[in-house]
Formats: structure tokens, C-alpha cells, sequence
């Protein structure tokens, strides 16, 4: 996604509408899916007035889930280019919530992102120890791993310590293709296949 990233619109069935107001994290694969844009990364949904009412991060690749919803409300504009910033800080406060609470002290395995949960759909971030799986469940995450992964080490480093056993791996596991398994080397902020 470019600075200047503009999200097509998409009318929505009624009752996706319906149930996005109720708290629904989802747009799942109906007639009016078929026609959502299979290129953009980001998409917003429309009522029947033709107004925007909801910024989704676009899902073609999955069998059931079209869209994930990111943000909801008037405030959702064509114009995209706070997406990372938001996601940052969505991501911090994820963080944040875990270390406020007391299991952190007596365990070492807990998820420190929970997907929609945490306002970060498809996105899941487990601490096992010194190794951290970040798993996506949107393909979404993987084409942009470029731009999450740094601002996920970068969170990481500033609350917890980077050791030299630290390590991030990455599990794509979106239903369209087999699970596959990276690991991010911190030192090169390269991603590695592990076969």
C-alpha cells in the first residue's frame, strides 16, 4: 500500500451490514462478495444509501471470509494512508494489555496479539519462551510482512528484552494455501524459508 492508497468502494448485502453494527469481525462470501475487488488490500463497505460505514482489509484469497473489519463509524475515508500508523498503535496496546496483567509474571507462553480480539483481524502473535510465532491468517499480513514485521520487532523490543535466543518465526495459515513456516533473522531483517 502506497501513501496514496485509495480503498475502492463495495456495496454490502443488508444483513452484513446488520451484523457488522452487532459486532460481527467478518464479511463472509455471498453474492455481493463476487464483485468485491480481488487486487485491493483494502476495501470499504457500503449500505444501500451508497454511504461508507466500514474499512475492511480485503480477504479474495479466503474460501469463506471476504473481509476483515478494521475500523467502523463516519470516519472511515477513501484515503488509507493512516493504516500503519493505526495498526502500530493497535499492536502497542495489544502489547501493552499483557504486560498489565499478573499471568505474565508466572508464565512464558501467551499470546501477545489475539487477532480480531485485539483489533487486528487474521493477525496472531504468540511469546513461546524467547520464540515468537506470528501467524496470519489473512493474506493480507503476508503481502505486507514487509511493513509488519519491523513495526512488530520494534513494539517487542521496546517491552520485552531481545536475547540472542530470541527468534521470529511466521506461520501462514490461510485456508487457500498449505501452512508454511519463515523465521524474520533480526540481525538482517531478512525473512528465511524453513523447509
Amino acid at each position: 500500500m502506497s501513501k496514496n492508497t485509495i480503498a475502492p468502494h463495495v456495496e454490502l448485502h443488508p444483513h452484513t451490514i446488520k451484523h457488522m453494527k452487532n459486532g460481527h469481525p467478518w464479511v463472509i462470501k455471498d453474492s455481493f462478495t463476487e464483485k468485491f475487488p480481488k487486487r485491493s488490500p483494502l476495501i470499504i463497505g457500503l449500505n444501500h444509501k451508497k454511504e461508507g460505514q466500514f474499512l475492511f482489509i480485503n480477504d479474495p484469497g479466503h474460501s469463506s471470509i471476504k473481509a476483515r473489519l478494521w475500523k467502523s463509524g463516519e470516519l472511515c475515508k477513501r484515503d488509507c494512508r493512516e493504516f500503519w500508523v493505526e495498526c502500530e498503535k493497535r499492536i502497542k496496546k495489544s502489547f501493552k494489555y499483557r504486560l498489565n496483567t499478573t499471568f505474565i509474571e508466572i508464565r512464558d507462553n501467551f499470546y501477545l496479539v489475539f487477532g480480531e480480539g485485539d483489533s487486528l483481524p487474521g493477525l496472531f502473535v504468540q511469546k513461546l519462551g524467547h520464540k515468537i510465532l506470528i501467524q496470519y491468517y489473512s493474506e493480507f499480513w503476508g503481502l505486507y510482512e514487509t511493513k509488519l514485521l519491523p513495526i512488530l520487532v520494534a513494539v517487542y523490543r521496546d517491552l520485552f528484552d531481545i536475547t540472542p535466543e530470541t527468534q521470529f518465526f511466521i506461520q501462514e495459515r490461510v485456508s487457500s494455501k498449505k501452512i508454511n513456516f519463515k523465521i524474520f533473522n533480526l540481525k538482517k531483517y531478512k525473512i528465511l524459508d524453513l523447509k
